[in-house]
């Protein structure tokens, strides 16, 4: 800002040179406004500018926080611990083989760009520290078991033994607290048999076992297992049933439990079914297979008593 006292003295100056009259206006015109700008005035300016300053920067500081906050959470570590079994008998299986994939379907690499691989101890346990909580799937292998593939996370994995080309085997599991059961029941010449949790195994006439229940979970997140050949000329057909829901009056819902279905065949995996409806009834109808095909049958219906059960 000029000093008012300094404004007149300057003005007279300019008064006295010899200018062209238009140039000599000129200045005088600036030199007034100069001189009429209150401390008021141009302190606000200032502020103004500090203030438009200070906001751009927290702007900045407050995106570069964000920023770096989303990255650190998605690139910190995480550390699961799992266990590889027999679907067939609940055993730890030593030495299998997990390699993790990721979202875009390419398997993880370590820093010396080999896949990222975990193997089960002598128990079928291992943990294992991920580069990143990114959501994984893993791949499960093990000398004389059908592949199995998951999403990655703490818990069990049960995988199936390699059976004959005409054999299956149905293994079912849940996500919550609650004893669900497998029932496999099998019609050939009008007459009809099951397999539940009280009856274990359908034989043929000749006593050969056409069917077993291999594992009956009471608790947790299964497996219930069954494993049967399916010949061409009965019509056989698996369910699952919420006991807790039949025996216990549990609050929990079929639906709640999260039901799923893995069906094999042979050395290999036909399909994984889920429960896809939000359902109050206590049976889950899941899969019929006839003449070697296998038709999905989906729907669900409540029984008061097990022997209920198509």
């Amino acid at each position: 800002m000029i000093d008012k006292k300094f404004s007149t003295e300057y003005k007279n100056h300019i008064e006295s040179a010899e200018l062209p009259v238009d140039y000599q206006a000129e200045i005088l015109s600036n030199l007034k406004e100069k001189a009429e700008e209150s401390p008021k005035h141009a302190f606000y300016k200032s502020n103004k500018f500090v203030a438009s300053l200070v906001a751009a920067v927290l702007v900045v500081c407050i995106g570069l926080s964000v920023f770096l906050s989303f990255n650190f959470l998605k690139t910190q570590d995480v550390t699961l611990s799992f266990k590889v079994m027999s679907a067939t008998n609940l055993k730890g299986i030593s030495g299998a083989k997990i390699v993790f994939i990721s979202p875009s379907g390419e398997r993880i690499k370590d820093k010396n760009g080999e896949d990222f691989t975990a193997f089960t101890d002598e128990n079928g346990t291992a943990t294992v520290t991920l580069p990143t909580n990114e959501d994984y799937t893993v791949e499960v292998t093990a000398d004389g078991f059908i592949t199995l593939e998951e999403s990655a996370e703490d818990g069990n994995y049960y995988i199936s033994p390699i059976m004959n080309d005409d054999t299956y085997r149905a293994v079912l599991t849940w996500d919550k607290e609650c004893d669900l059961d497998a029932h496999l029941s099998v019609t050939a010449h009008d007459n009809t048999e099951k397999i539940n949790y009280y009856k274990s195994d359908i034989k043929d006439e000749n006593g050969a076992v056409l069917a077993a229940l291999d594992v009956d979970n009471e608790t947790g997140d299964g497996p219930e297992t069954i494993t049967f050949n399916a010949d061409d000329y009965s019509l056989w057909h698996f369910s699952v049933c919420s006991y807790s829901a039949l025996k216990e009056n549990s609050k929990l819902s079929l639906f709640e439990a999260k039901p799923k279905v893995t069906l094999y065949q042979g050395n290999k995996l036909v399909g994984t079914y889920t429960l896809d409806k939000e359902t109050a009834d206590n049976v889950w109808c899941v899969f019929e297979i006839k003449n070697g095909e296998i038709k999905l049958s989906n729907y669900t219906y409540s029984v008061n008593a097990v022997t209920e059960i198509e």
